[in-house]
């Protein structure tokens, strides 16, 4: 079943991603993946297995978020809100 843009636009909010930070992270561009979040097209299987591993917690290396997103998810543990 695909993904659809609501649920892959929660992915990342989720994941305190932005579109640009998303596009490097699953090795699409840009454009693809504004197209993709807007409904324009369709998220390749790749994309939706990668999508979905994230949210399940697989971590490829440290710092694979960037700055923004892990001291977020830093401030939301020491919070208790994870």
């Amino acid at each position: 079943m695909t993904m659809t843009p609501e649920l892959i636009r929660d992915c990342l909010a989720q994941l305190a991603l932005t579109q640009t930070a998303a596009a490097k992270m699953l090795g699409i561009s840009k454009e693809q993946m504004y197209r993709i979040v807007h409904g324009k097209r369709d998220p390749n299987e790749a994309v939706q297995r990668l999508l979905r591993a994230y949210m399940d917690g697989y971590r490829p290396s440290e710092g694979w978020l960037g700055k923004r997103a892990t001291d977020r998810m830093q401030k939301e543990k020491v919070g208790g809100h994870r």
